[in-house]
């Protein structure tokens, strides 16, 4: 914290490991030098039987004590590292947690049928003619640009390149802890922005779709100037993830889709997978939604397809540039 290595909000994910991780455990009350490899196997083995954590939940726990044990071998406190003898072998038994089986999905995006719905639900007028839902178009963006929810909630009006559709995105924000809360009525969280999530900047070209929110979205909340948010909340302040988050879901509500979980990045997801499918490459997906490469192939573009077959929905592998497999197999989009 004090070199500013972490984000605010790494801070505080980092810290609520260690409360709900380590320190609620009888490893977390042993002394330093009481700690061997065995000690720390141990503990992660734990984690992983008690069953109600998922993979990156307990990666960030292993993370995290192997990140303390070099500290302290840095400091001269200690001579070696003991999660280093064990940290490998760890993170393969943890990776077994999320292994999908035959009919899991392995990244859940939205079908067609149901971007197409949720399109139309979140873009939904009243019978005079106002959105139905304030932060609708500010899903759609998500949807149609990839973006974080970070990296939008920070954007302003003079990111928007009108005359050659581009957006420059360079900043994210997010709530973190008021570390600096000096008196009681003070918030115990604060908004706090900064640089994206990997430190780069990108400026993309804009979908058709996503050009035409950001015009909506100009011409409903004039007037405005250049620093002004593209996504504020209705008033005016930045927005968080976790009002768009509950937003999300009364959409998906009203639009037949509760059963639909991912939160906001099912968006980042599905318009990944949605490029993949266009014949776009892993590394050009990456560079245009800002993540490395191999985070993206894994997290982001959806291989499997859930179909319906005559035995009910099914996840498939389909053959490469089979658009439409009904007639061959019997299969169709479940939607």
């Amino acid at each position: 914290m004090k070199n500013g290595d972490l984000r605010p909000k790494s801070v505080d994910r980092r810290e609520s490991t260690i409360k709900n991780q380590i320190e609620k455990y009888e490893f977390g009350r042993m002394q330093l030098h009481m700690v061997s490899s065995a000690e720390i196997d141990q503990h992660i083995r734990c984690l992983i039987k008690e069953g109600r954590l998922s993979e990156s939940s307990i990666l960030k726990t292993l993370d995290v004590i192997n990140a303390a044990y070099t500290w302290a071998v840095f400091r001269g406190d200690i001579e070696s590292n003991p999660a280093q003898a064990v940290k490998q072998e760890l993170v393969r038994k943890i990776k077994r947690i999320s292994a999908k089986r035959a009919d899991e999905a392995d990244v859940v995006v939205l079908s067609l049928k149901e971007t197409d719905r949720f399109m139309r639900e979140a873009a939904r007028k009243d019978s005079k003619g106002y959105p139905c839902y304030s932060a609708g178009y500010y899903l759609l963006l998500l949807l149609h640009t990839g973006m974080r929810c970070g990296e939008m909630i920070a954007l302003r009006w003079r990111d928007v390149d009108w005359e050659h559709g581009l957006l420059t995105i360079e900043k994210s924000a997010s709530m973190a802890k008021n570390r600096d809360k000096k008196q009681e009525n003070d918030s115990n969280f604060i908004m706090v922005e900064g640089d994206t999530k990997n430190q780069k900047a990108r400026v993309i070209q804009l979908t058709k779709e996503a050009g035409q929110i950001l015009e909506i979205l100009y011409e409903r909340d004039m007037p405005h100037g250049p620093d002004d948010l593209i996504t504020p909340t209705e008033t005016g302040r930045m927005n968080s993830a976790s009002n768009l988050e509950h937003r999300m879901k009364v959409i998906l509500k009203n639009a037949g889709l509760q059963d639909i979980k991912g939160g906001l990045h099912i968006f980042r997801k599905t318009f990944a997978t949605q490029m993949y499918e266009r014949r776009a490459r892993v590394e050009e997906i990456a560079a245009y939604i800002g993540d490395l490469e191999s985070t993206t192939r894994k997290y982001y573009i959806a291989i499997r397809k859930k179909v319906v077959t005559g035995s009910g929905a099914r996840q498939v592998v389909k053959l490469p540039e089979v658009d439409d497999m009904r007639g061959k197999n019997g299969f169709k989009d479940s939607g």
